[in-house]
């Protein structure tokens, strides 16, 4: 099967412009993740502040008050992260994962990566604004940071 030279011309430069688009969306939607976390955590008096290198596409961000310290992430759907992520932790440290604004024990749940597709499915279709995140949190061992209203990030 031989196709047309326009055809493949076509292809060629509709790709990088395609890649580019989901690149750019990504990008917003990490800054929004961002910028909703640290919001959300200056309003619970935590201290917050950022580092490189990105997880995900978003960078590390770091929240401090009083004896709580904590790390917020953002993390695979799939649970690919997790191994990562537990490196971040010390050996009394909690982790935990808030997706849709719920706390989940483990990162791998079905419901995670059920919910997360469907939001992917919804953001694809323009019927959401962007896709939900989902986020892990590491807390230092002092710190009640499930007792937070993490629900206030559902939408994110």
């Amino acid at each position: 099967m031989s196709f047309s030279p326009a055809l493949k011309w076509f292809i060629a430069l509709l790709l990088p412009l395609t890649l580019v688009w989901k690149l750019t969306l990504k990008t917003e939607d990490s800054i929004q993740l961002k910028d909703g976390i640290t919001k959300f955590l200056a309003v619970h008096s935590f201290v917050v502040s950022e580092t490189k290198p990105e997880l995900n596409g978003m960078p590390v961000i770091h929240a401090t008050a009083k004896n709580c310290k904590m790390l917020i992430l953002r993390a695979s759907p799939d649970g690919w992260t997790r191994d990562l992520i537990r490196k971040f932790a010390t050996a009394t440290d909690r982790i935990f994962i808030v997706f849709r604004g719920k706390i989940y024990t483990d990162q791998s749940s079905w419901i995670i990566m059920a919910g997360y597709l469907q939001s992917e499915i919804l953001h694809r279709l323009r019927l959401v604004p962007h896709v939900r995140a989902v986020i892990a949190v590491v807390a230092s061992e002092d710190c009640d940071a499930k007792r937070l209203p993490w629900d206030r990030l559902r939408d994110f």
